[in-house]
């Protein structure tokens, strides 16, 4: 009982969070097309950037309780992978306030998997923004986002070897120059690894 309820503040929680912040948005964007001083547009900008982030908080608060009641649906499609992440990659310099932070890009093909564009996209997005949350404040903070094709290895006799009936899949890999995750946390970090087509 304790547990339903719970989900139930978790879910009305996130839809009322985002009651406020759609007009926000949307008043933002009028207003950014009328104003003129530049201290003003800064201001705008702000408003705009928080807001933002409030209602990507909440998106992520509803997804998680719809994760854990097994409501999450996958909208699958054929996507062009290094599209996805460069988008991803372009909405966030936009937004990014700290000069510091260099974000590179490398991708060895040009993958084209089965998923949910929006999901892919927020994965990378979550993972950027981890990075950015602890290494902010160093110096120099590099990011590099690398996209390989990888294979299911399985285990024969002790070595590891690719079976016969192996499949290929496209490994996403997101680094930073921070200084890593600490020892007792490794075993719930994240490591994402996207199947791809054919």
């Amino acid at each position: 009982m304790h547990e339903k309820m719970q989900k139930e503040f978790i879910n009305t929680a996130s839809h009322e969070l985002r009651t406020p912040i759609l007009p926000i948005l949307g008043i933002s964007n009028i207003l950014n097309s009328s104003i003129k001083d530049d201290e003003q547009i800064e201001l705008l900008d702000v408003i705009t950037r928080n807001a933002n982030r409030l209602k990507k908080l909440s998106e992520d608060i509803l997804d998680t309780s719809k994760i854990e009641s097994n409501l999450l649906n996958l909208n699958k499609e054929h996507i062009a992978l290094r599209k996805v992440i460069q988008n991803t990659i372009d909405d966030y310099e936009k937004e990014l306030v700290i000069e510091n932070v260099n974000i590179e890009f490398s991708v060895s093909d040009d993958f084209v998997i089965y998923a949910d564009k929006t999901r892919i996209g927020q994965v990378i997005s979550n993972l950027i923004s981890n990075s950015i949350k602890f290494i902010h404040k160093q110096k120099d903070c590099n990011i590099s986002i690398t996209v390989e094709k990888g294979a299911i290895y399985e285990n024969y006799g002790g070595s590891d070897s690719i079976s016969s009936s192996s499949k290929h899949m496209v490994v996403v890999t997101v680094k930073d120059n921070g200084k890593g995750v600490e020892e007792e946390n490794l075993q719930s970090s994240l490591q994402p690894h996207f199947r791809e087509l054919g």
